[in-house]
């Protein structure tokens, strides 16, 4: 398994670091750290696991969804800089 991690400090944000690794259009690994917030902090083990039962075509779609859906906070960084790191 190839784990890529990088790092990136967010224009207007906070650091957002990601460790991934992926297989053609699915993630195999995945762990999010950094100097953001998210509420409830259980929130980004659900996003990690989000990701890995997705494909990269839909996983935007789904991540927003989940975010919506259970009022999820993240400050620090969006759903599109996130994915834009693991593409």
């Amino acid at each position: 398994m190839d784990i890529q991690k990088i790092d990136k400090k967010i224009p207007g944000g906070k650091l957002l670091r990601v460790e991934f690794a992926k297989d053609k259009d699915r993630v195999t690994y995945i762990k999010i750290t950094g100097d953001f917030f998210i509420y409830p902090e259980k929130s980004i083990e659900q996003i990690e696991k989000i990701i890995l039962e997705n494909n990269l075509i839909k996983l935007e779609d789904k991540l927003n969804e989940h975010i919506v859906k259970n009022k999820i906070q993240i400050i620090g960084f969006t759903i599109s800089d996130l994915i834009n790191i693991i593409k």
